[in-house]
């Protein structure tokens, strides 16, 4: 037999079934049970498959309230809006669902389960509690704008000859010193809600950290919210030191500024220098204000630290250490703060912050950690398709392979779904139709049936975005009610009746007068241009 058909044996009974019938249409000669024998399949099976009997799976496609071409657009309906940071709730599901329903004159209500079996049938898309996320930082996630950003990064690296070895990433994270994280907990059966005690306070505190490509850790550089370091803070604890390296800063407001910014630079400079493969070293950062300054530039031109930063708002997708490094390191953090408040919680010092710190950055900055995170950003390996796939725009083909072993994709569009709809339709119910054709087929009805499908969600999707753009603007143009500071509902509707009149009064006087304008300019035009004179106008 073809060698395209040996390696079926790890295949799904239907997959085996599936590429039997394949093989038969190719290869007519055979014998049903050689083909049975060969792929591992009921015989009688094959058989009543091949005489136009329709599968298990088929069959539950028939007694889906949807079509099988209709879940399929709702999921990559689904799948669109949470590329565009909408992720859709359950009820906007069941509200698309309803509306394909609809469209064919099905008015029966979905069953109460009926996202549960949706979501079972449809393992591509998922239940997830959603983050917020600035709108900002989603409209970054531009495919144009993050192609150049790659060409800067590659163009950078080339011109100066810098090696992964040189590559850095730079970044600052805050932390609320006594807030732990939530965890699943045993408690009574009969108690319905858990508390945990932390300590909870929630004094900030900002560290700078920075990694190379190749997984090396600067020392910690750690901001407390003060004017003078204690001794108190750096003090042993139970018999564990501190990292010696460690820089501990303080700021009126806890977070970074420009001098800070200069001050952590020549703590780069420090533990960077001496590791140095080339002569310049790339330093990824973003642009934020506290960052970069006039000095801080001058400072890395000076030591031939090459700064490149990265696009406005595209941290979250595109920097080593927001990837990979920090979400960890948080975790690590609270992990320590819960395992020191369970018998009782205090409030977190900032000695037992740096001590936690420092635990929780052994168990979460580790070398694998950090290339995994350079790997995941696309850059070190060099791989932007990584990040380009997910913002690239698609389009719906059809790949179709001739008998010859030529594939060609079409693309699949409206126009072409309609025309080839009753086409393959009148296909499908002539007798004799060999199997191969009728797979083919199916192929093309299932293909234009889907593009309707996706239509009509589309439409709904489009008709929503079009509602909420029109409230937008409702809002934008909100009207005071007037200078009192409290009334009752009756006078504020009363108030806003008065002024509706108002405007509707002097609008309609404002026309008529525009109106009456018009008429006696033309009046004044046709005047001039027979010579009667003007005099009649003054």
């Amino acid at each position: 037999m073809a060698s395209n058909f040996q390696n079926t044996v790890s295949l799904s009974p239907e997959a085996r079934l599936e590429a039997a019938i394949k093989y038969h249409s190719q290869f007519p000669d055979v014998s049903q049970r050689q083909i049975a024998t060969q792929f591992n399949i009921p015989r009688t099976t094959l058989r009543a498959r091949l005489k136009g009997r329709m599968s298990c799976k088929e069959q539950h496609e028939l007694q889906q309230r949807l079509t099988v071409q209709e879940e399929a657009a709702l999921v990559s309906t689904l799948k669109l809006m949470a590329s565009w940071g909408w992720p859709a709730r359950i009820q906007y599901l069941e509200s698309m669902a309803k509306d394909l329903l609809t469209a064919k004159g099905n008015n029966k209500p979905l069953g109460r389960h009926w996202y549960s079996y949706f979501l079972a049938r449809h393992p591509d898309v998922k239940l997830q509690w959603s983050r917020g996320m600035d709108q900002k930082r989603k409209d970054a996630a531009d495919y144009a704008a993050t192609q150049r950003w790659f060409t800067l990064y590659t163009d950078t690296c080339a011109r100066y000859s810098i090696p992964p070895e040189d590559q850095y990433n730079m970044d600052e994270k805050g932390f609320a010193m006594g807030i732990a994280d939530s965890y699943k907990v045993i408690i009574n059966v009969e108690e319905a809600v858990a508390y945990t005690s932390e300590p909870g306070n929630r004094d900030w505190v900002s560290v700078i950290e920075s990694v190379s490509a190749t997984g090396f850790s600067l020392p910690g550089f750690v901001i407390f919210t003060g004017q003078r370091i204690q001794q108190s803070w750096i003090a042993a604890r139970n018999n564990v030191q501190l990292d010696g390296k460690m820089i501990i800063h303080v700021s009126d407001s806890g977070w970074t500024n420009r001098a800070i910014a200069v001050a952590w630079l020549e703590h780069f400079e420090k533990h960077t220098q001496p590791r140095k493969i080339g002569r310049y070293r790339l330093l990824i950062l973003d642009g934020h204000d506290s960052h970069v300054s006039l000095e801080f530039i001058q400072y890395a031109t000076k030591h031939d630290i090459i700064v490149l930063c990265l696009p406005p708002h595209s941290t979250h997708f595109l920097q080593p250490l927001d990837i990979g490094v920090f979400s960890p390191l948080g975790r690590a953090y609270k992990t320590e703060v819960y395992n020191h408040s369970i018998f009782g919680a205090e409030i977190v010092t900032k000695n037992e912050f740096l001590h936690f710190f420092s635990a929780a950055r052994k168990a979460a900055i580790t070398p694998s950690n950090i290339q995994s995170a350079w790997w995941a950003a696309g850059l070190v390996p060099y791989n932007p398709g990584r990040i380009l796939q997910s913002l690239r725009p698609t389009t719906p083909q059809l790949s179709i392979t001739s008998p010859d072993g030529t594939q060609v994709n079409i693309t699949v569009t409206p126009e072409m779904a309609e025309r080839w709809d009753d086409f393959i339709h009148d296909l499908l119910g002539r007798p004799g139709t060999t199997p191969s054709v009728v797979l083919r087929a199916k192929t093309f009805k299932d293909s234009h049936l889907t593009e309707q499908a996706h239509r009509r969600t589309f439409q709904s999707l489009a008709h929503d975005i079009v509602e909420k753009q029109q409230k937008q603007r409702r809002n934008r143009a909100r009207k005071q009610v007037g200078k009192e500071r409290m009334l009752t509902v009756e006078d504020a509707l009363s108030k806003v009746e008065q002024r509706e009149t108002q405007e509707a009064e002097k609008a309609a006087k404002s026309e008529r007068f525009w109106a009456l304008n018009g008429k006696v300019a033309f009046a004044k035009l046709v005047w001039k241009e027979y010579k009667f004179g003007t005099d009649v106008f003054t």
